[in-house]
Parts: C-alpha cells; sequence; structure tokens
C-alpha cells in the first residue's frame, strides 16, 4: 500500500473499520514514519499486534492514544481498553511458551507412536491377559464325541521332528487319554491304497482332534505345509475347532508361514513348546485341549494353565501379511485382492482360481511356491508392489497363463534364465515401469502366441535377446537405449512391430538395423542426427522391414519400403 511513499511521515487512519493491522503494510514507511493515528478503530488486540506495540513503543508516536480501543473481539483482558495498555510480553508469555514445547511433544508423539507399533503384538497380548483377569473366559465343552469319528487323534509333524513326538508326545497321549487308542501319528499311519493328498484330506477329515507340530524346518517343508493348508480348509468347512498348533520353537517373523499368521490371527489355540524348556502345564493343557472347544475371547488366544497363568509367551506377527479381504467370486472364479497390504502371495484362495488380482499391495518376493495352489490361473496381476526377487519357478505351475502384469514394481531383478519356459500360452507380458535395468535372453523365447511384450519405461541401456519365440508387438518406449550397435543392440524376434520411441539414440550400424526380423519398426521422441538417420535407412534398404515411422513432436515421417523397389522408397511427412 505504501510502497510509494518512502518519505511519508505523518500517518492518519482514524475513523475507519480496521479490524486487523499487518506488519508487511507498513514496511516501506518504518524509517520515515514519526506519527499514527489509529484512533476510532474496531482493533482486535492479540498477540499477533507485538510487533505494533514494539513499533509504538520507538520513535514513532500515536495520537488519539485514549481513542485507541481495542475491540471486543480481542483477548479478554484487553476488551474496552487502550491499545497502549497491551503487554504482549506479559500476556503472550504463556502462548510463547506453549509454541515452543510443540516441537518437543511432536517428537514425543512420533517416538511414542514407533514404540507402540514396534511393540504391538506385546502390548494386544498383554492386554488380553488383562481381559482374562478382568473378564475370565467362557469355557465350552465340544458337543461332539470321539467315538463318533474313525480316529481319535491326527498328528501332523515333519519327519525331523519324529524325535520329540515319540519321546514328548505320544507318551503324555498313552498316559492321560487312555482311551484315545486309534491314533494317526504320521505319514507312517496313514490309509493305504490311496494317493498320498486324498489320505491326508480322509483322515484328517475323518479324525476327533488334529495336533499340528510347527518348527523352523517344518515351515520350510512344501508338502508339510500342504497338510496343514489342509486341516485348515476343514476348520474353515465344517464351523468346528477340531486343530492344536504346538510350536516346538520361536520362529523369526520372516520365516513365520502364512498359515500359521492366519491361523493365529482368527483367535485360534495354541501352545508355545520348546524342546529343552516345555512349560510346566503344557501337557495337561494340551490333553484338556482335546476334550474341550477353546476360551472364547475376541483377541489372540494362549492356552489357559489352571493357576490362571498364560502357558506362552507372546508370538509376534504382521498381520499386512494376512489375506483377509479378499474378494471372491466363485462361481467366475476370480479373486480380487487389490489394497489388502499383503506381503505374500494368499494360500487360502480357492484352488479354482482363474484370475487373481495383487495389485498395489506390498509383495517384495515370488517363491517357487507361490502359485502351486492356483494352477488354474489365467491372468493374474501383481502390479505396483515391491516384488524386488522372483524365483526361477515361480510361473511354473501357471500353465494357462494368459495375462501377466508385473508393471510398476520398482526394484524388480527377473531370473537369469527360464522364468516364462512354463508359460508358453502367454498373450500378454507387461513389465512397464519397473525400473528393469537388463532382460533374460530367453524372456521371449516360451511364448509361442506372445500378443503384447510391455516393456516401457524401464532403464534398458542394451539389448540381449538372442532366444526369441514370436511375438507381434514388442514396446521399448523411454527407456536408456543410445547405441543401435552389434555390442549394445542384439534382437533377433520375429516381430510384427518393434517400438524404441523416446530412446537417445546416438550411434546406429546399419547391419544391427538389417539383422532386425521386424515389420513395422517405431523411432523418434529424441533428435536424430543425419549420421543416424542415413544409418537407418541403410539399414532398412538390406532388411524385411516395411515401415518405418519417426515421431519427432506433432511431425511424423514415415518410410514404406517394398521389396523389388529399393531404390523408390516413399516418403511421408504429416
Amino acid at each position: 500500500m505504501f510502497s510509494s511513499n518512502w518519505n511519508l511521515t505523518n500517518l492518519s487512519l482514524a475513523n475507519n473499520r480496521i479490524t486487523r493491522v499487518y506488519q508487511s503494510t507498513f514496511k516501506p514507511i518504518f524509517s520515515s514514519i514519526s506519527s499514527l493515528d489509529l484512533s476510532m478503530n474496531p482493533i482486535e488486540c492479540n498477540c499477533e499486534l507485538k510487533w505494533l506495540i514494539d513499533w509504538l513503543n520507538g520513535p514513532i508516536r500515536l495520537k488519539n492514544e485514549d481513542k485507541t480501543i481495542c475491540s471486543l473481539a480481542s483477548l479478554e483482558p484487553l476488551r474496552k481498553k487502550s491499545l497502549m495498555d497491551f503487554d504482549p510480553n506479559e500476556l503472550c508469555k504463556i502462548n510463547n511458551s506453549l509454541y515452543s514445547l510443540i516441537p518437543l511433544i511432536s517428537i514425543g508423539l512420533v517416538v511414542i507412536s514407533v514404540l507402540v507399533y514396534h511393540y504391538r503384538w506385546q502390548l494386544r497380548y498383554k492386554l488380553f491377559l488383562l481381559k482374562l483377569v478382568a473378564f475370565a473366559y467362557k469355557e465350552m465343552r465340544d458337543a461332539r464325541d470321539h467315538n463318533d469319528y474313525e480316529f481319535d487323534v491326527n498328528i501332523i509333524f515333519y519327519d525331523d521332528d519324529e524325535e520329540w513326538i515319540r519321546e514328548q508326545l505320544r507318551p503324555a497321549l498313552e498316559e492321560r487319554l487312555p482311551q484315545f487308542q486309534r491314533n494317526v501319528v504320521g505319514d507312517e499311519d496313514l490309509v493305504l491304497g490311496m494317493h498320498y493328498l486324498d489320505s491326508v484330506d480322509y483322515v484328517v477329515s475323518h479324525s476327533y482332534k488334529t495336533i499340528v507340530v510347527l518348527s523352523r524346518a517344518a515351515v520350510l517343508d512344501h508338502w508339510f505345509i500342504l497338510k496343514f493348508r489342509t486341516a485348515m480348509d476343514h476348520v474353515s468347512d465344517t464351523l468346528t475347532e477340531f486343530v492344536v498348533v504346538v510350536f516346538l520353537e520361536d520362529i523369526p517373523d520372516d520365516e513365520m508361514p502364512f498359515l500359521a499368521r492366519l491361523y493365529l490371527s482368527d483367535g485360534r489355540p495354541y501352545i508355545n513348546w520348546t524342546e529343552n524348556n516345555p512349560p510346566p502345564s503344557a501337557k495337561p493343557v494340551l490333553i484338556e485341549g482335546l476334550n474341550l472347544k477353546w476360551p472364547e475371547c475376541s483377541s489372540f488366544q494362549s492356552l489357559y494353565r489352571h493357576d490362571g497363568d498364560s502357558a506362552m509367551t507372546s508370538l509376534r506377527l504382521d498381520m499386512d501379511q494376512s489375506f483377509h479381504g479378499c474378494d471372491q467370486n466363485l462361481e467366475q472364479k476370480n479373486a480380487s485382492c487389490s489394497n489388502k497390504g499383503l506381503g505374500l502371495v494368499p494360500t487360502g484362495l480357492s484352488g479354482d482360481t482363474e484370475v487373481l488380482d495383487l495389485s498395489h499391495n506390498n509383495i517384495t518376493k515370488l517363491l517357487n511356491s507361490s502359485f502351486e495352489l492356483y494352477p488354474l490361473i489365467n491372468s493374474l496381476d501383481i502390479s505396483h508392489n515391491d516384488v524386488r526377487a522372483i524365483e526361477s519357478a515361480a510361473f511354473y505351475p501357471l500353465k494357462a497363463l494368459l495375462y501377466l502384469s508385473l508393471s510398476f514394481n520398482w526394484g524388480l531383478v527377473l531370473p537369469a534364465t527360464g522364468v516364462f519356459m512354463m508359460s508358453s500360452q502367454l498373450s500378454i507380458l507387461d513389465l512397464t515401469a519397473s525400473n528393469l535395468k537388463s532382460l533374460p535372453n530367453d524372456i521371449l523365447k516360451w511364448s509361442l502366441n506372445l500378443d503384447t511384450a510391455r516393456l516401457f519405461y524401464n532403464q534398458l541401456s542394451f539389448i540381449n535377446v538372442s532366444s526369441c519365440g514370436k511375438a507381434d508387438i514388442v514396446l521399448m518406449t523411454g527407456n536408456r537405449l543410445q547405441h543401435l550397435t552389434a555390442e549394445k543392440f542384439t534382437f533377433e524376434c520375429h516381430t510384427d512391430t518393434l517400438n524404441i520411441r523416446e530412446n537417445p539414440i546416438q550411434s546406429v550400424d546399419p547391419d544391427v538395423i538389417a539383422s532386425l526380423r521386424v515389420r513395422y519398426l517405431v523411432l523418434g521422441g529424441y533428435p536424430l542426427s543425419d549420421e543416424v538417420l542415413a544409418n537407418i535407412i541403410l539399414g532398412i534398404s538390406k532388411s524385411d522391414i516395411e515401415v518405418l515411422t519417426i515421431m519427432e513432436g506433432s511431425v511424423v515421417w514415415e518410410v514404406i519400403y517394398r521389396q523389388g523397389y529399393s531404390g523408390n522408397s516413399l516418403f511421408y511427412k504429416s
């Protein structure tokens, strides 16, 4: 307002409706003004006016001081009082102290949040114990009778844990439950004359109780996990609690199998029984558990001891890796697990699933066993995750796969060879924007009818794809290809369209262009030198390429070459 009034000495703003006065307004005349009149204005006196009070207490004179009154919108002690009665050092001292505490409070809240998150499962466990103390538990007798079943107890364990079964569990059963004589202990007691998995399923469904013994070695065994899943499927199908899980050792979070996380997240019973130091009440609790349905509680369950204490310590879980919330349509055979916070490929979906959407999760690796349970998948979307490692046989079970998207996985690294070896029906492969720096030599070898390979917007500075099948469209737009030379660019696939637009191409070997088995080649996006253009045209004259398109902004150059007319190529500009 006063930017052009540098020599202003006297200023009267009296008899207006000024409620607020801003320092920036008067800054241009700070050094020149000697008197100021703000009388008869409804000024709001608050801590924001500290600058004005300091200024008025300096060389400047306030005219009509007795008529310069704070309005009713001011701080309570100043209402209807003279502006010069305002002492900001006194009234605003508390506010200033509070402002100085804000950074400390913010840091404290961040620290507390981090600690609460880090110890969240220990806190939940302590809360569970507090609930037991305050409200006890509701014990429900199992209405079923073990005599109604063909088998009393079925014990699922890994071969390396057989010694513990023999020395600890079987003696406990014989001592405490002598009436349980029809027991199935491991694979040796399975029903003969049936397929292995059929026999496992039969025993689980015809047993009164099933004990699953977990150890670090067991959770790494594929067959053990399949048996565990069979038991869990029957729990879901029958809505009965007939499974007891026993942990023989502490299992690190990153090794904890998904099914164990799922089991515990549903509030089911478990025992932590280390081999060298079993809890003193574990035997009676386990035996009692075979006769009872479990304590009913809304949080994690721990088997109770008769003295009221817990039979185990808390087990830390990462519930982000649960598949809870996936939407399944069994009739259409699809499952949508998008945006569910998954850290692993879920194992609890229907085995008939044909379309699986895992996009927008936190999956970091794909294991050889990730898709073994879903061999019928033909459409798989794993885009927008954080997949950094793929085991070489991860996609081998998916022989019917038609569509695969791994786009927007920023740290993706593909196996050196054979990753799509069993996916001969693959039609669309999407690896867009996954920060790929190189491609496997045989990435396009195995697909017999690949329609489109989307490789654009990666970090590819060289191409060495010499082992190929047939691909209709290969899109390499937006990479870092600078040299189409024998050392930097080998592409021997039979392709209808090859798009390498938006690559900063600086040099071209005509023989490389001549070797391309491409009908339609697309370049442009970056300026091409005359030498580069000449070498491209020379290479095309010796190749099978029929159409070359060069895009430069809104200008499109198209070169049509027909065999037999090598000297009469046609140029079109639009």
